[in-house]
């Protein structure tokens, strides 16, 4: 994260009103700050733009703008990918099966409390009671260890999604390797 006294204050103002457009929408996520790459490759660009393409120190540090430009949106690209391919599939993960398996936990918590306590009174209450609380306990289990199961069967699934973070950082790392070596090549050049 980029502390805000580094954010030049125009980039601090346009955050601030796109997040008070996103609650006013009813948008989940707020916008974050944009990427280094981003405002050095703003930065060189403008000023190189400045020094004219007569400088040949102008006409570099537009390059070296691009280039980081380039490298901002790779960064960017890399975030909606992760976003797609690992977290929103993990928040579903979380959402559906983990509540799920936390749900017939705390099912089963309270037969196995409902059967201790009928197998307590047993001399009070009929045998059935004590069966049909068994019954349920043993159904409950049978459920919680198959919700369990399930996910367990699922691993396969997740280490898939883990491999595909790790590729789409790989790519990441070699596309904004490949611009920055263009980029180095061209320096040398000039």
């Amino acid at each position: 994260m980029i502390p805000c006294s580094c954010v030049p204050p125009g980039v601090r103002a346009k955050l601030s009103v796109l997040n008070t457009m996103s609650r006013i929408r009813g948008e989940g996520g707020a916008a974050g700050y944009p990427p280094t790459e981003s405002m050095l490759g703003d930065c060189m660009s403008h000023y190189g733009r400045e020094l004219g393409a007569a400088s040949e120190f102008g006409a570099a540090l537009t390059g070296a703008g691009g280039a980081l430009l380039q490298v901002a949106q790779a960064r960017d690209a890399l975030g909606v990918d992760i976003k797609r391919t690992f977290i929103h599939p993990l928040q579903e993960l979380q959402n559906t099966e983990l509540k799920e398996i936390r749900y017939q936990l705390k099912k089963l918590h309270g037969r196995r409390l409902d059967f201790d306590y009928e197998r307590r009174r047993r001399g009070n209450v009929p045998a059935e009671d004590v069966q049909r609380a068994w019954d349920k306990f043993l159904l409950s289990k049978e459920q919680a260890e198959r919700s369990m199961f399930v996910l367990l069967q699922r691993d396969v699934d997740q280490l898939s999604r883990l491999a595909a973070l790790v590729g789409a950082l790989l790519d990441f790392h070699r596309n904004a390797h490949r611009i920055l070596l263009g980029l180095h090549g061209d320096l040398q050049a000039r």
